[in-house]
């Protein structure tokens, strides 16, 4: 009995050592949310973590369940904002200021769904960053349902990562590459 114990204390021990495990892996992120009970979207990242000069693709899907058209409403109508994970957050940048932001925006048809890229390119270390997706539609009735919320995460040089029991700074190189 005293050997099989001393066994299993060699093997136990054993088994914590050797390196430490990366603590969470760069991956790619999605997101949903309804702005009404018939219109949504999906928001996707290519990574959770990014380098300075490596590029963080944002793709914006939005759906519309109604039978009457949805109309984009106020300026910028749709837009995916990149705040600084602080409080009170700070604005980094947003898909309205750059160049790949649409110069239109039509109506959702009914049954529609639309998708929208849009790639940034970092060029200074920001930290963690909350992503924000801000829209207002006109559905069919003339109601105005908006819409702004941070749905996603990602970082550059540095990003939140669940670590056991909740989430914490972590920095990019210290992530496993994404599969």
């Amino acid at each position: 009995m005293k050997r099989w114990l001393l066994f299993a204390l060699i093997v136990m021990a054993l088994g914590s050592c050797g390196p430490t495990p990366k603590p969470t892996r760069r991956i790619r992120l999605g997101a949903s949310g309804n702005v009404t009970p018939l219109m949504g979207f999906t928001l996707s990242t290519s990574t959770s973590c990014a380098e300075v000069g490596e590029s963080i693709t944002f793709t914006l899907t939005f759906y519309n369940r109604a039978e009457s058209p949805l109309t984009l409403v106020t300026s910028p109508t749709l837009d995916i904002v990149l705040l600084h994970a602080t409080n009170p957050p700070t604005l980094v940048t947003q898909w309205s200021a750059s160049s790949e932001y649409p110069s239109a925006l039509p109506p959702l048809k009914p049954q529609e769904t639309r998708p929208y890229t849009w790639t940034w390119i970092p060029t200074e270390e920001v930290g963690a960053l909350d992503v924000v997706v801000q829209m207002s539609v006109r559905d069919g009735a003339g109601k105005i349902w908006t819409f702004e919320q941070p749905i996603e995460k990602t970082g550059v040089g540095e990003a939140s990562a669940h670590l056991g029991g909740g989430y914490h700074i972590a920095r990019c190189t210290d992530m496993e590459p994404g599969r």
